[in-house]
C-alpha cells in the first residue's frame, strides 16, 4: 500500500509539473521513475487522484465536487 500512495503522489506531481496530453506520456514518465504500470491500472490512479484531460491536457483538479461531464 505505501508503495501505491507513493506511486499516486509521483503520479500527482508528474501531472501538476509536467501537464502532459495523453496517458502514454503519463505512463513514459512514470516508468523514467521506476513506476511500470498498465494502461488500466493508470486509468485507475488517474481516477483516485481526480485527474481529468481539459483542453488537451491532465490536470488535477483539487475539489473533489467537481465532476467529469
Amino acid at each position: 500500500m505505501a508503495d501505491r500512495l507513493q506511486r499516486l503522489q509521483v503520479l500527482r506531481q508528474i501531472i501538476i509539473n509536467e501537464a502532459p496530453s495523453d496517458q502514454d506520456e503519463i505512463r513514459l514518465a512514470l516508468a523514467t521513475r521506476g513506476y511500470y504500470i498498465s494502461q488500466p491500472q493508470l486509468s485507475k490512479d488517474l481516477s483516485r487522484i481526480h485527474a481529468y484531460k481539459v483542453d488537451g491536457h491532465y490536470i488535477v483538479v483539487e475539489d473533489t465536487r467537481f465532476k467529469r461531464i
